[in-house]
Protein backbone atom coordinates (compact mmCIF):
# COMPACT_ATOMS: atom_id res chain seq x y z
CA UNK A 1 0.00 0.00 0.00
CA UNK A 2 1.39 3.24 -0.96
CA UNK A 3 1.55 6.20 1.51
CA UNK A 4 1.58 9.62 0.73
CA UNK A 5 1.78 12.46 2.31
CA UNK A 6 3.50 13.40 5.50
CA UNK A 7 4.94 11.41 8.15
CA UNK A 8 2.45 12.29 9.94
CA UNK A 9 -0.40 11.65 8.21
CA UNK A 10 1.04 7.87 7.76
CA UNK A 11 0.02 6.95 11.75
CA UNK A 12 -3.39 7.65 10.95
CA UNK A 13 -3.85 5.01 8.43
CA UNK A 14 -6.27 2.55 10.40
CA UNK A 15 -4.63 -0.50 12.05
CA UNK A 16 -1.31 0.33 10.84
CA UNK A 17 1.78 -0.33 13.03
CA UNK A 18 4.73 1.48 11.27
CA UNK A 19 8.45 0.43 12.87
CA UNK A 20 10.58 1.36 10.53
CA UNK A 21 10.51 5.61 10.73
CA UNK A 22 9.53 5.74 14.46
CA UNK A 23 6.35 6.07 14.35
CA UNK A 24 3.87 3.85 16.21
CA UNK A 25 0.02 3.89 15.65
CA UNK A 26 -2.71 3.43 17.91
CA UNK A 27 -4.11 -0.19 16.82
CA UNK A 28 -7.52 0.82 18.71
CA UNK A 29 -9.49 3.45 19.11
CA UNK A 30 -10.07 5.19 23.04
CA UNK A 31 -13.67 4.94 23.56
CA UNK A 32 -14.70 8.50 25.04
CA UNK A 33 -15.62 7.13 28.37
CA UNK A 34 -11.69 5.95 28.88
CA UNK A 35 -10.50 9.20 27.57
CA UNK A 36 -12.67 11.20 29.30
CA UNK A 37 -11.56 9.48 32.32
CA UNK A 38 -8.46 9.82 32.00
CA UNK A 39 -8.41 13.85 31.36
CA UNK A 40 -10.46 13.71 34.38
CA UNK A 41 -7.01 13.66 36.32
CA UNK A 42 -5.90 17.00 34.50
CA UNK A 43 -7.35 20.03 37.31
CA UNK A 44 -5.26 22.05 38.43
CA UNK A 45 -5.05 21.97 42.88
CA UNK A 46 -6.23 24.93 44.44
CA UNK A 47 -2.87 26.46 46.48
CA UNK A 48 -3.08 25.70 49.90
CA UNK A 49 -2.76 28.76 51.75
CA UNK A 50 -2.96 29.90 55.94
CA UNK A 51 -2.99 32.89 57.94
CA UNK A 52 -0.01 34.21 59.17
CA UNK A 53 0.36 33.35 62.95
CA UNK A 54 1.17 37.11 63.75
CA UNK A 55 -1.54 38.81 64.60
CA UNK A 56 -0.53 42.13 63.83
CA UNK A 57 -0.28 40.90 60.26
CA UNK A 58 -2.68 37.98 59.20
CA UNK A 59 -1.77 37.58 55.72
CA UNK A 60 -2.14 35.05 53.55
CA UNK A 61 0.47 32.91 53.33
CA UNK A 62 2.16 28.88 52.22
CA UNK A 63 1.92 27.03 55.04
CA UNK A 64 5.53 25.76 56.12
CA UNK A 65 6.98 28.61 55.14
CA UNK A 66 7.95 32.27 56.69
CA UNK A 67 5.27 34.72 55.90
CA UNK A 68 6.64 37.00 52.84
CA UNK A 69 5.08 40.40 54.80
CA UNK A 70 6.28 40.24 58.49
CA UNK A 71 9.18 37.67 58.29
CA UNK A 72 7.39 35.51 60.95
CA UNK A 73 7.45 31.94 61.16
CA UNK A 74 6.28 29.38 64.24
CA UNK A 75 6.45 32.67 66.30
CA UNK A 76 9.68 34.30 66.08
CA UNK A 77 11.40 36.44 63.72
CA UNK A 78 13.41 34.72 61.01
CA UNK A 79 13.49 37.01 57.63
CA UNK A 80 13.51 40.57 58.14
CA UNK A 81 9.67 42.17 57.26
CA UNK A 82 9.46 43.81 53.92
Amino acid sequence: MPLSGCGLCRAFVAGAMFYGNGIIAMMHKKSRARTRHRRAQWRIAVPVVVTCANDACGRRTPPHAACRHCGMYRGRQVMPPA
